[in-house]
């Protein structure tokens, strides 16, 4: 038996699998990891982010996350984020002198995500460096796909997709309080995401090529540890920095779905001390 045309069929399709350029479903947004010692305390941040680099010749992308949070008591406070992300991959992948189809292309991503949360945060040492807690929270947002670029006979083409999330999590945390200017957490979030019924101008062959067709009324289950990091600005107590990285898993074992592994973020926190913290600060004075 005359293996050779086998053999050359299963090299051709392993070439266009590595070929195939992804779509990124997923972008995280910033955890609200708030370091608050008793009821009262309240705060607001605004943290510029970046996704990390795509696989593509040309990556680029930015966005914001605004956030507050609120010490209903001591162990108990509730969070609110609104995230918006803005990315762009071009690829060109050329084979035979033709463009393979759909895979030579400038992408564009827009995702917006609001999310409400409450978490219940305790201290476990003595002199209170150390907290450990839980939040769980919810959220809804969606994410638009605009694809432009060349098909296999070099025509040009324009798809859009765009679809409604609805996203719910648990975040286990460690917040570490390490003296008066210094606070680090790390998180780990469990998303458990749900995308709906897609409007979009692809074709259902280009929904299966693409794999969309997998995730249509699907909930997918996303990893996204993190670590933050905050600098109390002396003398000025109520402005913090705020710096970190956020990781994640890619939402689905299809190598055509793909979340953004890595988003840095740094920003601004505005601190509302409680009612005895601004007591304290007075009698010092």
């Amino acid at each position: 038996m005359n293996r050779q045309p086998l053999l050359l069929l299963l090299l051709l399709s392993l070439f266009a699998v590595s070929c195939s350029v992804p779509r990124y479903i997923y972008a995280p947004s910033i955890p609200v990891t708030p370091f608050f010692e008793e009821k009262g305390e309240a705060s607001l941040s605004g943290n510029y982010a970046t996704p990390g680099q795509g696989d593509s010749q040309k990556s680029s992308g930015n966005g914001f996350d605004l956030q507050g949070a609120y010490a209903v008591t001591s162990k108990l406070a509730i969070t609110a984020n609104f995230s918006q992300r803005r990315e762009k991959e071009a690829y060109s992948y050329i084979q035979d002198g033709r463009y393979d189809i759909f895979d030579s292309s400038v992408i564009k991503y827009r995702r917006q995500m609001f999310e409400a949360g409450i978490g219940y945060v305790v201290p476990v040492d003595r002199l209170k460096t150390v907290y450990l807690g839980v939040f769980a929270g919810f959220g809804g947002g969606k994410l638009t796909i605009l694809d432009q670029g060349l098909d296999n006979n070099s025509s040009g083409y324009s798809r859009m997709y765009e679809n409604r999330l609805l996203k719910w999590y648990i975040q286990p945390v460690v917040n570490a309080h390490a003296g008066r200017y210094f606070r680090f957490s790390l998180a780990s979030r469990f998303s458990f995401v749900h995308y709906g019924s897609p409007q979009t101008s692809y074709t259902e062959e280009e929904l299966r090529y693409y794999d969309f067709d997998r995730i249509r009324k699907k909930t997918l289950f996303i990893s996204e540890p993190s670590m933050q990091m905050q600098f109390v600005i002396p003398d000025l107590e109520w402005l913090r920095l705020d710096g970190g990285l956020v990781f994640c898993g890619d939402p689905h074992k299809s190598a055509k779905l793909k979340s953004r592994f890595l988003t840095p973020f740094i920003g601004l926190s505005f601190h509302i001390p409680s009612y005895s913290q601004r007591q304290k600060k007075e009698d010092r004075f």
